[in-house]
């Protein structure tokens, strides 16, 4: 199973409904970590063992995800867009900047990118062999708890301003 690609679950229903799709973010011969975009799992990664789990390829390739995302950003950069962009950080920097693309949907198309950081974060730390001899002897569901919080925790020390 090659990495980026778009699956759709094709087994019988459960946690996963047949059709549900995901992205492979990372892969082997036995495992790959799946970031699910539809479905009762939208929005996690879950490590799946590709033997037991019965994934096809999506309709979807990746290159038209990207390709369809730019096009979409093509029409965001008008004439009165910049105007105000201009205008709101004359008047209050950055956030205000943040504010217009907050307020016309802009920050909308870029929620996929803060996916695939947080998606990438927690797949690092998830295979990280420190974070598996710490994780060993928990439940799965204990060592996925752990996992998430040391992502988070990571995230936010990152974006956390220095005093």
């Amino acid at each position: 199973m090659q990495d980026g690609l778009i699956v759709a679950y094709a087994g019988l229903p459960g946690e996963l409904q047949p059709g549900d799709q995901g992205e492979v973010l990372s892969s082997d011969y036995h495992y790959a970590h799946v970031l699910w975009r539809t479905g009762a799992m939208v929005g996690q990664v879950r490590l799946h063992d590709q033997a037991e789990l019965d994934l096809s390829p999506a309709m979807v390739s990746p290159r038209g995800h990207i390709e369809a995302s730019l096009d979409d950003s093509l029409e965001v950069g008008t004439t009165l867009q910049l105007t105000s962009a201009r205008t709101a950080y004359d008047e209050d920097g950055p956030a205000g900047v943040l504010e217009v693309m907050a307020s016309g949907g802009q920050l909308d198309q870029l929620s996929d990118i803060a996916d695939e950081v947080y998606a990438l974060v927690t797949s690092r730390v998830r295979t990280s062999p420190y974070v598996r001899s710490i994780t060993a002897s928990l439940d799965e569901d204990e060592a996925e708890a752990v996992v998430l919080a040391t992502s988070a925790s990571l995230l936010r020390d990152l974006l956390a301003p220095e005093e």
